[in-house]
């Protein structure tokens, strides 16, 4: 009691039962949290396994391809999701490796089969030249006959260069002349009929536009002449007759040019295969060539973003026919 005659009452609680349940409350609380982020991470890594599993079955597939089984390839699901995209595309691009593969080898036994023949010739010439004493006329033609397979060694060597350098890599650099397929054409009948007499080329040309700049094409007139040039000269080779037939036509898009004869039609076994390197069926066995010109005649057109196609069946000419684009190619 204070001095004027008043009460002071001063009171002081302790709130037992709410500590007690905002004590409990915190603990649930953490409990659950914990328990949250435990659910979260397991539930994560299940489904991130569950999700990354047939990236795993892909890649442990595709490890054991190679070396092992480059036949194998990879399971395709029903499912257009992504995975399966991806497998399709992988498939295919282990489809292009195999080919290549398969190229290369044949590439390096023929390329090995056409070097030991001139090789082996002149090692046995040689060989037996130095048996024993011979006279200066016998040396004059074991050196001629030396010669000649020097020579064909180097008509090889000069053919798988041209090989070498003909690349899309170097589609920039190549190909930046305006070239006029009808005057190479009238070149090409000039030059393959100067080469064996019983050669005959006829030229004819279809609907032609009223422009005659319009038969132009970008490219490089070298190569196209090349493939020309090589096309032509093998309708003569394999002709029954000894007689081509070029046949030029235009539409406003493309330029083709078709080469005939009438000689023996190529197997259809064969087709698939004549513009690799080195490829000569039973048909061209006896006939001297190294199996070089129809691949280069393929990657010119090809460096040109052309198409080459080639029909040949019992009874009817055989045509290989090309198709050049007019229009201006970006690289």
């Amino acid at each position: 009691m204070t001095a004027s005659g008043q009460f002071v009452v001063i009171a002081s609680a302790v709130n037992v039962y709410g500590d007690e349940f905002l004590r409990r409350l915190l603990w649930a609380l953490a409990i659950l949290f914990f328990l949250i982020v435990g659910i979260t991470a397991f539930s994560g890594w299940v489904f991130a396994g569950d999700a990354l599993r047939p990236m795993q079955q892909i890649d442990q597939i595709v490890s054991d391809i190679f070396p092992r089984n480059r036949d194998e390839r990879l399971v395709i699901n029903k499912d257009d999701d992504e995975i399966s995209r991806l497998s399709a595309t992988i498939n295919r691009l282990l489809d292009r490796i195999t080919e290549s593969f398969r190229l290369q080898r044949m590439f390096v036994a023929n390329v090995s089969h056409e070097l030991k023949n001139p090789l082996t010739q002149i090692s046995s010439q040689l060989e037996v030249s130095l048996l024993k004493h011979r006279e200066p006329e016998a040396y004059r033609k074991t050196i001629r006959s030396v010669l000649d397979d020097v020579s064909e060694l180097a008509t090889l060597t000069h053919e798988l260069l041209k090989l070498s350098q003909v690349n899309q890599e170097d589609a920039i650099g190549l190909l930046t002349d305006t070239v006029r397929m009808d005057e190479i054409v009238w070149d090409i009948r000039d030059e393959v009929t100067a080469i064996n007499p019983r050669y005959q080329v006829t030229i004819e040309f279809g609907a032609l536009p009223d422009d005659p700049d319009q038969l132009a094409v970008q490219g490089n007139k070298t190569l196209l002449a090349t493939a020309l040039k090589n096309l032509t000269e093998n309708a003569c080779k394999f002709s029954d007759d000894g007689q081509a037939l070029i046949h030029v036509s235009f539409d406003p898009n493309w330029l083709i040019i078709s080469i005939q004869n009438s000689g023996q039609s190529i197997p259809s076994a064969d087709l698939p295969y004549i513009f690799e390197p080195f490829y000569r069926s039973r048909q061209t066995a006896n006939v001297r060539g190294y199996g070089v010109g129809l691949s280069l005649v393929e990657r010119i057109i090809r460096l040109h973003q052309g198409k080459i196609q080639v029909t040949s069946t019992d009874g009817k000419p055989t045509v290989f026919s090309i198709e050049l684009s007019r229009q201006t190619r970006k690289f």
